[in-house]
């Protein structure tokens, strides 16, 4: 990767904006055919699937400080009153899955992201998990994970969330040069970083992922080289190499970073590359677009097996798992349709309040083309590559005959360098690893419909 030399015009006509795919249908395509009544339902007829794995996201919003490149649904406050009263409004969320039986269902995924999880006190964590594990019950290789920040995070909670069976960590690093920090404002030392990763290994977490972000304001190829050598140091089994998502359009906040300082597009390009030459030299391995793992780690064992996953947490090894999501702006699946709950934080309250636990203000039931394209488009993110005949006799007939004008929309990315097409199927290239979303999205309905109205940028960051 750090050898590739690919012209300034090529990459910019490749970044572009497009969706990073975390499911299909993405979220601004919904069509919103389902409601809050069908969704208490739909988790009815989930608990009827009493064998099937389930996964859970939790929603956790609060921050003390701004993070200027953030892009998630936060509430900034410290104020310390919040928390006991949100941590009431999920047990109400959880009381509305367990009356329709959905305990019996065994988790093999858990995840608290935010915001910043940790902001929530040692008491009102045990509360919270407490609550879960009444419900629910985990399975023996349960993912059980949580997203915090050192600037907050204490050793207590950290031996704390250890007892409580949390086994994966996941923390925000996006770059230590003190001047990056400053500009977007996070400012974090290698130090509290390295002190939440060892004593989060004391406490019995076997996985850390570090997330760093290319693309902020005064960021050199030398200057991000040393943040990647720090992070190697660290030795994660994981990390997410993501590309600053700017959509000021969404996030006001992001209008006061200094997009003069911004690297250009050439110099994003060789900063991740560079980043990429040195991950791989250490020895990690590339997953899919902007993730990296050791190779005994279980997302590199998927990979190699053909078996891994996309859904909204990300990356996964869980596969088939419907996710119930509790918490404000949650997104999840369950009896084939996406459900989220109301994004503000205080209407989210009421109506969690109001209507039993339900919050759910939309949803999408997927189609059989929407299931069809999203295994492609999945495909294409997890693996790589597609499998012509396999998907031939999937869907029943020819892939050059069902997808004739998408892979001639393709024809133009094979041309430059992107993938490579014969009859046996379609496998991403080097330089196609980058611009992976550009590959996917040629098999995107509703990404055609909104270019022909002229509207399928705006939702979406741009590929580099």
């Amino acid at each position: 990767m750090g050898t590739l030399q690919v012209p300034r015009a090529l990459l910019e006509r490749y970044a572009v904006a497009a969706p990073r795919y975390t499911s299909y249908p993405t979220a601004v395509d919904w069509k919103n055919n389902a409601t809050a009544d069908e969704y208490a339902t739909a988790v009815s007829a989930a608990a009827t699937r009493s064998g099937e794995p389930l996964a859970l996201y939790v929603h956790i919003p609060f921050c003390q400080e701004l993070c200027l490149y953030c892009g998630c649904n936060v509430h900034i406050t410290r104020n310390n009153t919040r928390g006991p009263v949100y941590v009431q409004h999920l047990k109400e969320q959880l009381s509305h899955a367990a009356q329709r039986g959905l305990g019996v269902r065994p988790l093999t995924q858990h995840h608290w992201g935010g915001g910043t999880p940790t902001w929530l006190p040692c008491e009102l964590i045990e509360e919270l998990c407490s609550a879960i594990n009444a419900v629910f019950r985990p399975a023996p290789n349960a993912e059980v994970a949580i997203e915090v920040d050192p600037r907050v995070t204490t050793d207590a909670q950290l031996a704390l969330l250890g007892r409580l069976g949390f086994n994966r960590l996941s923390l925000g690093v996006q770059d230590f040069d003190p001047q990056v920090q400053q500009a977007v404002k996070r400012e974090q030392s290698y130090e509290e970083t390295q002190r939440v990763i060892e004593v989060g290994r004391a406490s019995g977490f076997r996985s850390v992922n570090i997330d760093l972000i290319y693309g902020l304001p005064h960021q050199t190829v030398a200057g991000f080289n040393d943040t990647v050598q720090r992070t190697i140091t660290l030795r994660p089994e994981r990390v997410a190499l993501f590309h600053y998502a700017h959509v000021p359009w969404l996030k006001k906040h992001q209008r006061t970073i200094d997009q003069a300082a911004v690297p250009d597009i050439e110099a994003k390009f060789a900063i991740f590359s560079a980043a990429v030459e040195a991950f791989s030299a250490a020895g990690y391995v590339s997953i899919g677009l902007d993730h990296f793992a050791l190779p005994d780690d279980e997302l590199s064992v998927a990979r190699d097996a053909g078996t891994l996953q996309r859904n909204f947490m990300g990356y996964s090894t869980r596969a088939g798992a419907e996710l119930l999501p509790l918490g404000v702006s949650a997104i999840g699946e369950i009896d084939g349709a996406y459900w989220q709950n109301d994004a503000d934080l205080f209407s989210w309250q009421r109506r969690v309040a109001e209507n039993a636990g339900n919050a759910v203000v939309r949803g999408h039931r997927l189609s059989a083309e929407d299931k069809l394209r999203r295994a492609l488009i999945m495909e294409i993110m997890c693996l790589g590559k597609l499998d012509f005949e396999v998907w031939s006799q999937r869907i029943g007939e020819p892939m050059a005959q069902r997808f004739a004008t998408e892979l001639k929309d393709l024809e133009p990315l094979a041309a430059d360098g992107l993938v490579d097409i014969d009859a046996r199927g379609l496998r991403l290239t080097a330089l196609g690893q980058v611009f992976m979303r550009n590959v996917a999205v040629v098999f995107d309905v509703y990404h055609r419909q909104r270019a022909a109205s002229g509207s399928a940028a705006q939702p979406f960051s741009r590929t580099l």
